[in-house]
């Protein structure tokens, strides 16, 4: 998380929706977005997917993430062993906050026509979103085994390169991304909420009994 704020600071805030502002937040049955880009990302290793001598503890407290490390770009490690912290520049994935916990689902990202190659895509599981610094941060695992390097085809120029963004800039290949969140545990969890504010209402205005606390699932 310590890398994926530093990213954020230096990014233009208006380069996306800030939390409050989501695709997600101005629809709530919204269930897929197209059009929307990355804005930024910082592949990660989860705790016990670290390389020997360099794994770290596991972060048990509410809202940490594990430590950003940056893989070695010129071995062929597999995706299964690297995850991806995404900024997208709007987001259908309402992240956790105000009570209701985080949407899951998945982003798949092709390579446009005129760029088609054998592996043309690359869909990531979004397992976690959280607001950091008013942005929509999206944790995410690829599904296929794909090495490292393959999968930066499908990424924009990362901030933790700079002095290589300008040749990777002119590198880059045209990418579609289309958002689709799990609908089923969206709706699930959004009636639930609505369902507790009405109770807390009848509650509290028929009988005057405050609620102290909530929990969803």
């Amino acid at each position: 998380e310590e890398q994926v704020t530093h990213i954020l600071s230096a990014l233009d805030k208006q380069s996306f929706k800030a939390c409050g502002e989501l695709a997600c937040q101005h629809d709530s049955f919204l269930q897929t977005l197209d059009g929307a880009h990355i804005i930024a990302f910082v592949p990660y290793r989860a705790p016990g997917q670290q390389s020997k001598g360099k794994q770290g503890k596991g972060n048990k407290g509410k809202g940490k993430k594990p430590n950003s490390t940056k893989p070695n770009h010129q071995t062929n490690e597999s995706s299964d062993a690297i995850k991806f912290a995404i900024v997208l520049s709007d987001s259908v994935f309402f992240p956790t906050g105000g009570g209701q916990p985080c949407d899951h689902g998945t982003i798949t990202l092709t390579l446009e026509e005129e760029h088609k190659e054998e592996q043309d895509r690359v869909q990531l599981i979004v397992q976690d979103a959280q607001n950091i610094q008013q942005a929509c941060v999206l944790y995410c695992q690829p599904t296929s085994n794909l090495p490292y390097q393959q999968i930066l085809k499908f990424l924009p120029s990362s901030q933790q390169d700079p002095e290589q963004e300008q040749e990777q800039e002119q590198d880059k290949i045209p990418v579609s991304i289309v958002q689709k969140i799990d609908w089923e545990r969206r709706f699930d969890l959004m009636t639930q909420h609505s369902g507790q504010h009405l109770c807390s209402a009848v509650a509290l205005s028929q009988y005057n009994i405050q609620t102290h606390t909530f929990s969803l699932g």
